[in-house]
C-alpha cells in the first residue's frame, strides 16, 4: 500500500492559503464512506472514510476466517510463542 501524501502535491500551488484551500475542498468531497477518484473519463481509484475501511476489513477477515478456521490456530500459536508479541 502506498499512502497519497497531499503535502508532496504542495508545489503544484501557488501558495500555501490555495494548497490549504484545495485540502479543504478535498475533505468535504472525500466526506462520505466511498468516493470514487475519476479524472476525465478515467477512474483513478476510491476513498473510504475509516468506518467504512474497518467495515470492509472486518468483512474480509470474516469471511477468511470461515473459509480458512486453521488461521485461528495460527493466530493462537503466534500469540503464545511469537517473541515479538508481549
Amino acid at each position: 500500500m502506498t499512502p497519497l501524501v497531499l503535502d508532496e502535491c504542495r508545489p503544484l500551488f501557488s501558495d500555501d492559503a490555495r494548497y490549504e484551500e484545495f485540502v479543504t475542498w478535498l475533505i468535504v468531497k472525500l466526506g462520505h464512506d466511498f468516493s470514487p477518484v475519476i479524472a476525465g473519463q478515467k477512474v483513478l481509484g476510491s476513498i473510504l472514510s475509516p468506518e467504512a475501511t474497518k467495515e470492509v476489513l472486518y468483512e474480509r477477515m470474516i469471511q477468511r476466517i470461515s473459509e480458512c478456521p486453521s488461521i485461528l490456530d495460527d493466530i493462537k500459536d503466534r500469540l503464545e510463542n511469537d517473541e515479538i508479541v508481549e
